[in-house]
């Protein structure tokens, strides 16, 4: 009988080690997530604004500092911008959503407002869509982001207050700066 025991105690001690060893590798990122490495680093932008529900126009400058986060999954940004309404500081999560089989972003303002974004990515073109409840009203935005080398990128945020006719409110461009 003891035979019997330390025979089962040693097989069942192997099945553990084999379930464990088969759990002990991490999941890769998938070629989807991986193609959100061109954003990360530290990025400065300049850009255009015009007038708009959003404020005056004039010139705007921002810094995002983008990281990778949980394995590679995900990248966490720090964006600080001073636009003619003043300086906003807001934080982003980024990543690939398999199951919708679209990036998302997860904005976090000042005054505990959320933003999520759905983004889409057409040859090198990411097209980033979302809404905006202001005032009783939901407002459409999208932000198409263009590279135009391994370091720079040209974009346009633009908004459709009644859901159709799009207005460029934000154009610019932004160079990695590491």
């Amino acid at each position: 009988m003891r035979q019997k025991s330390v025979s089962f105690f040693a097989v069942l001690l192997g099945l553990v080690a084999v379930a464990c060893g088969q759990h002990s590798e991490q999941p890769k990122p998938g070629p989807e997530a991986k193609k959100l490495a061109y954003f990360i680093g530290t990025w400065q932008g300049k850009a255009e604004v015009k007038p708009s529900m959003f404020g005056p126009g004039g010139q705007a400058v921002n810094s995002s500092r983008n990281e990778w986060i949980a394995g590679g999954f995900f990248y966490l940004t720090h964006h600080e911008e001073q636009n003619p309404s003043g300086t906003y500081h807001v934080v982003s999560v980024t990543g690939y959503d398999p199951g919708k089989k679209v990036y998302t972003t997860y904005s976090f303002y000042p005054g505990g407002g959320v933003e999520r974004s759905e983004g889409t990515l057409a040859g090198d073109t990411w097209t980033w869509n979302a809404s905006y409840d202001i005032n009783g009203k939901t407002v459409k935005a999208r932000t198409i982001i263009k590279p135009t080398s391994a370091t720079s990128y040209d974009f346009t945020w633009e908004i459709a207050a009644n859901g159709d006719d799009w207005t460029t409110v934000q154009q610019g461009t932004a160079k990695k700066a590491k």
